[in-house]
C-alpha cells in the first residue's frame, strides 16, 4: 500500500481551488428535505456563491436534494448534499452545493 504525503505548498493549493471565496458568517437558515419531508432551523458556518456549510441534526445522505431557505424572506435555493463532516453532539457538518450558483442569495446579510 502506498501512502501519499503532501507537502504544505501542495496542501495550500488544494485548499485554494474554490470557484468563489468562502466567507465565515453566521446566517440564519432553514434547510428542508425534498417535498417538505422535514425542515430544520440552523445557521451557516461557512458560505460562498456555490453553497453553504451548515450543522444539521437531521439524517441526510450524500447526493440528497435539499432546499436552503432564508427564514425572513422565504427565498430558497435548491441544493444537494456533497459532504458530511465532523459531528457536534447531535449535529453534523453538512456541505450543500447549490444546483446553480447563487451569489445573490447572500446579499443584504
Amino acid at each position: 500500500m502506498t501512502t501519499l504525503i503532501l507537502d504544505e505548498p501542495v496542501k495550500t493549493k488544494l485548499r485554494e481551488r474554490r470557484r468563489s471565496p468562502r466567507t465565515s458568517m453566521c446566517v440564519d437558515l432553514i434547510v428542508c428535505g425534498a417535498g417538505g419531508a422535514w425542515q430544520e432551523r440552523t445557521c451557516a458556518l461557512s458560505l460562498n456563491a456555490q453553497g453553504v456549510l451548515v450543522a444539521l441534526g437531521s439524517n441526510v445522505q450524500i447526493g440528497q436534494t435539499v432546499l436552503v431557505r432564508d427564514p425572513d424572506s422565504f427565498v430558497e435555493r435548491e441544493g444537494r448534499v456533497v459532504n458530511l463532516g465532523r459531528g457536534y453532539g447531535r449535529r453534523r457538518e453538512v456541505a450543500i452545493e447549490f444546483t446553480e450558483p447563487a451569489p445573490d442569495f447572500w446579499l443584504d446579510r
